[in-house]
């Protein structure tokens, strides 16, 4: 049997698995069909949840622990990593949306203080360079509650300080930024570019996954555009109609504007730290994978990112998904692609069971694969 050299990079199965746990089920179904292949287990991310993971997988980092406001106020656990002169941290870990029990998810009640408090801990280290990865928030506060941490003062049309509810950014009417803030050069990590408001903005198209309330739409509206409106004023920053001023909740924006960060394609920045584009050299056939193969993957999500590197390189790639779109044609940017649900007999046994489901389809894909060695090397048909 020819020996392989296998890639395992897949992303998180959001809300059932992170990417290292199914990394690590799809090698062990691997390695069960064929045991003398070489497997490297490379988990990566765009970005959002999982951003920390991918970046701490390399072994380069030293991670310190941060204790920050969660969404609801409430203390949660996380923390930055270190390396050098460089830090990252992941903003879901003090806003994100899995920190919030879905009977208690409400915009209203949610802010991103945390997030300021990470990056002031982030810049105590010293470091001039840090990577924030941005997605999976349970806000809508367009950097608002970061902005506070940071030690910006928003105030109303009598000089006093508005409440800490996003939608309190109705009564402002100025802002003061501190006197004596220094942060490292930011680069913000991105997986979408909505912008900040209107049909296609952060509030619109991911309110309802964070509880927004029909009703309250154009309030929030309202809030973000009055922030927008009073930034350029006091601060001289337009970023409203900047791409991916709407990711997580607006974060985002609040990133361009208060932090003077830069928001890159989240995929592109995670595949410079892991230095991907070696591995994918390295590897014979790569295997990934998230929960959903949809009209969102096309937009520059991990999986399909990967495998649109991979093609330079005419590396075969194989992805596991735990439901798969049937109007869009995978097979002009994968080798092949597998239905988990299908796996399993429904989309709802799939998330109950998908590691086991992700070692079966790993192993019937290894035992099933054609193989031919010719002089320029190893091919998989």
């Amino acid at each position: 049997m020819t020996r392989l050299r296998v890639l395992i990079s897949p992303d998180k199965f959001k809300g059932s698995l992170d990417a290292n746990a199914a990394a690590e089920a799809l090698r062990a179904g691997w390695l069960n069909a064929r045991p003398s292949d070489e497997c490297r287990c490379l988990p990566i991310a765009d970005g959002g949840e999982g951003f920390l993971d991918a970046i701490e997988s390399t072994g380069n980092w030293e991670s310190l622990e941060a204790n920050v406001r969660g969404p609801l106020g409430k203390t949660v656990s996380t923390k930055v990593l270190l390396s050098g002169s460089r830090s990252a941290i992941e903003t879901s870990t003090a806003c994100g949306l899995h920190l919030v029990a879905p009977e208690f998810r409400n915009p209203k009640e949610t802010n991103t203080f945390g997030v300021g408090e990470l990056l002031l801990r982030a810049a105590a280290e010293g470091v001039s360079l840090l990577y924030a990865g941005l997605g999976g928030s349970a806000t809508i506060d367009g950097g608002f509650g970061m902005a506070r941490a940071l030690g910006f003062r928003f105030l109303d049309k009598q000089g006093e300080p508005i409440g800490d509810g996003p939608l309190n950014l109705i009564k402002l009417t100025s802002i003061v930024p501190p006197s004596n803030l220094s942060l490292p050069r930011i680069l913000a990590a991105s997986d979408v570019t909505n912008l900040l408001l209107g049909k296609n903005g952060c509030t619109r198209i991911f309110g309802p996954q964070k509880g927004l309330r029909a009703c309250d739409t154009s309030l929030f509206e309202e809030a973000l555009a009055q922030l927008v409106e009073v930034c350029q004023r006091d601060l001289g920053t337009n970023y409203g109609i900047s791409s991916g001023s709407g990711a997580a909740g607006g974060l985002g924006f609040g990133f361009l504007a208060f932090c003077g960060a830069l928001i890159v394609p989240g995929f592109q920045l995670v595949a410079e730290i892991l230095q991907l584009d070696a591995h994918l050299q390295w590897a014979d056939v790569i295997l990934t994978g998230e929960g959903s193969l949809d009209s969102q993957s096309l937009g520059g999500k991990a999986p399909v990112a990967l495998a649109r590197m991979a093609q330079r390189q005419n590396k075969p790639v194989e992805c596991f998904a735990g439901i798969i779109s049937p109007n869009i044609d995978w097979h002009s940017i994968f080798h092949g692609v597998t239905s988990l649900s299908e796996i399993a007999g429904s989309k709802e046994l799939a998330i109950k069971n998908v590691e086991s489901c992700l070692f079966e389809s790993s192993r019937i894909f290894a035992k099933t694969l054609e193989v031919e060695s010719t002089a320029k090397g190893t091919h998989v048909i």
